[in-house]
């Protein structure tokens, strides 16, 4: 059924062209390249650029089963089709346990069973693919204002959002306003819940600009914190594009490597090593 819905979902190019998750042609390899030559782009031709870093809590856990049927049937997923996927995911039900110890013996206490009515079913290969059939479109809330530049990078449930500008930084927090209002409203329609605490933006510069861009970002009452470096589908990125933190972090796992290699060369011959 996995490979179906791809093709389905290729056939009729129905994919966002920012999506990198599942689509032919792309890996999280091409969303890190256009991540990073966006950022470049904006350094060459002087612009201010910002990075806004969403993090959506639990957001598998949190798809709503009959929104996401609804947008199943709308992508062109229809009869028996869509009758295999509304088995697939209704009709579950879950309990919650906890133990208790008293007198040195252990209880078990469980709720009443419930109907799971959001999630897709865990460890599955099509969790991640409903997923992105959930937010097909989500690039349609980009707004285009002038002299604003703005793109998506998205990779299944990781989207990040860049907003570059030649203008002032009042300008810049203007459209970062604007953007975030609207995603933060397409979250709560959609019952995806977008983590505030750990959403951050990061703002970009060459090491040579001494020009700091400290945009005052809040969303909801919540300040949007920014970070100097950051972790983004496996690559350390820092505010001046800087791979030191990436390569000592690869080099700490590479050391880590050889020791444990090294110790047991003592025990295991050269077949056993490799």
């Amino acid at each position: 059924m996995f490979n179906r819905l791809v093709a389905h979902l290729e056939i009729h190019n129905l994919f966002d062209t920012e999506q990198h998750g599942f689509c032919k042609n792309k890996s999280s390899v091409t969303a890190l390249v256009n991540f990073t030559e966006a950022i470049i782009d904006a350094f060459d031709k002087k612009e201010k650029i910002i990075a806004i870093l969403m993090d959506l809590a639990k957001a598998f856990d949190s798809i709503c089963i009959y929104i996401l049927l609804k947008k199943l049937e709308a992508l062109g997923i229809k009869k028996s089709y869509l009758k295999w996927f509304k088995s697939y995911l209704t009709g579950r039900k879950q309990f919650v346990e906890i133990s208790h110890t008293k007198n040195n013996k252990r209880k078990k206490y469980h709720s009443k069973l419930r109907e799971v009515k959001h999630g897709v079913p865990q460890g599955s290969i099509l969790g991640p693919l409903l997923f992105i059939c959930y937010i097909i479109g989500i690039p349609n809330l980009l707004q285009f204002l002038d002299f604003i530049k703005s793109q998506l990078g998205i990779y299944v449930d990781d989207i990040n959002l860049l907003i570059s500008t030649l203008k002032t930084q009042k300008e810049l927090e203007t459209a970062i306003h604007i953007h975030l209002a609207k995603f933060q409203e397409y979250f709560l329609q959609n019952d995806l819940i977008l983590n505030l605490t750990k959403t951050n933006l990061m703002s970009f510069s060459t090491k040579q600009n001494r020009t700091v861009i400290d945009p005052k970002v809040s969303i909801d009452g919540h300040n949007i914190e920014r970070v100097v470096s950051t972790k983004y589908l496996g690559l350390h990125f820092d505010q001046n594009l800087n791979w030191d933190s990436h390569v000592n972090h690869v080099l700490s796992k590479v050391n880590s490597g050889l020791y444990a290699l090294r110790q047991m060369s003592f025990f295991c011959d050269l077949t056993v090593l490799k």
